[in-house]
């Protein structure tokens, strides 16, 4: 693995630096290849807008502000518009493989795959490689590699369903760009906002 800064005078070991992985080329090819014979199985929410065909940045923005903008300049009945954007922390980092597996199955991919996938994620080692130095190898638990060519559809399928607990009745919509999520709700004039209760049911529910 090599640490690759985010910022452009990184301090901060653990939080400026991200763990890409280096993967052997054959082994790309072999994950592309899975990928291409299972994406039509890998059910993915239409509010996901990350690693998806079809789906990009401007579409995860349209999502988001076509709506807060119909709200807030063309409907004088709207008070306003209630936003929370969360960033998922360390999020490829930190996915718990058996809840993965456990969705995945759920998902209803083939056993092959299924199989398949469980074997990518088991027993994994790791070294970190920086100039002049090699750490010890160590064993990989959780996580899927950075720089894997399927690791970001296994991170959409693992955070799939997290807006699940948040009843449809509350009148709060969900947009979801990789590990960023946006949970808005349009209030209208003299009514109760019910984002923060949203938001509570999801915490309390994770």
């Amino acid at each position: 693995m090599t640490p690759v800064p985010k910022v452009s005078n990184p301090a901060d070991i653990s939080n400026d630096f991200r763990q890409i992985s280096v993967l052997p080329q054959v082994a790309k090819l072999k994950e592309r290849f899975q990928l291409y014979l299972n994406k039509h199985e890998l059910e993915i929410a239409d509010n996901q807008h990350a690693c998806l065909q079809g789906r990009t940045t401007v579409t995860a923005l349209a999502c988001t502000t076509h709506g807060w903008f119909n709200a807030t300049d063309l409907d004088r009945k709207t008070e306003g518009v209630h936003i929370v954007f969360v960033d998922f922390r360390k999020a490829f980092d930190l996915v718990d493989h058996a809840i993965l597996l456990t969705k995945l199955a759920a998902s209803g991919v083939n056993r092959g795959f299924w199989k398949w996938t469980q074997s990518f994620l088991t027993g994994r080692t790791l070294q970190v490689k920086l100039p002049g130095a090699l750490s010890k190898v160590g064993q990989v638990i959780v996580g899927v590699p950075q720089g894997g060519v399927i690791s970001p559809m296994l991170f959409n399928v693992h955070i799939n369903d997290v807006d699940k607990d948040i009843p449809s009745s509350l009148g709060i919509k969900s947009c979801k760009f990789a590990d960023d999520l946006t949970l808005y709700q349009i209030v209208p004039l003299h009514s109760e906002s019910y984002i923060q209760q949203g938001v509570d049911m999801k915490l309390w529910a994770d």
